[in-house]
């Protein structure tokens, strides 16, 4: 009896350890962005409602409800388990073919959000490089100033795919963009971020490619290659930054 008391008193204690520990980010978001109230585990997240949200840190296991704005729509709730620690989980609210709103994963949902491996050079201020004189036909190229020909992206690509795991590709790529200082435009550097599954991977190279681009002006182009819509909205908050 004793036993059975102590190892009762331990589970009760090590399973909200256990919730307590995680680290999730959860993001719940509307397919056709109707405005929402978002309430985890009996809590309300947002003070007013919004096309798309976001909690940090959350438990592993959720009990989801969703308040529309329009009184109309109703009400949606579910429970969900977030598997593993510091992952960024999506959920989409969408109508079924019934006509009734549900949650469900979204395609780009448990991404790992760990901090990538390799420690990339400051951003702020790009090494300064001498001028590269490279003649350039049919991209625009001009003698005394840096261009990467269009037709040099297939093998740089293919450099950066050669690498085994998807770190190993984000160091190759950290490496090639810098050396390149100011040489890609935005859309080949948004040909080199297409190259990683992972949004997450994606937006910490997008992010870093900024300062390194050609054309600054249109790097807004290169949030085409996000497929969460939380992500591409990150990343046009983080050239608003700029």
């Amino acid at each position: 009896m004793k036993t059975i008391l102590t190892l009762t008193i331990l589970t009760v204690i090590f399973i909200p350890t256990l919730w307590a520990q995680s680290k999730n980010n959860v993001t719940f978001f509307t397919v056709h962005d109707e405005p929402f109230i978002l309430v985890l585990n009996g809590r309300k997240i947002n003070k007013k409602p919004e096309g798309s949200v976001t909690d940090t840190n959350v438990a592993s296991r959720i009990r989801v409800k969703i308040v529309f704005e329009n009184s109309d729509l109703g009400e949606v709730s579910d429970n969900f388990t977030l598997n593993g620690q510091y992952y960024a989980h999506s959920f989409m609210i969408e109508v079924n073919k019934k006509g009734v709103y549900k949650i469900s994963r979204d395609a780009t949902d448990a991404l790992p959000r760990p901090a990538p491996a390799y420690s990339p050079p400051p951003v702020t201020s790009p090494p300064q490089q001498a001028p590269q004189v490279i003649i350039v036909s049919g991209n625009g190229g001009t003698i005394g100033q840096c261009y990467v020909a269009d037709e040099e992206m297939p093998s740089i690509l293919k450099a950066i795919r050669s690498e085994i795991g998807s770190s190993s590709q984000q160091t190759a790529a950290v490496s090639i963009i810098r050396n390149k200082n100011q040489c890609f435009t935005s859309l080949q550097i948004k040909q080199i971020v297409s190259i990683f599954r992972f949004d997450d991977d994606r937006f910490t190279l997008a992010k870093y490619g900024y300062d390194y681009a050609k054309d600054r002006s249109n790097y807004y182009t290169v949030g085409d290659v996000f497929s969460s819509p939380f992500r591409k909205a990150e990343f046009m908050l983080f050239l608003g930054t700029k």
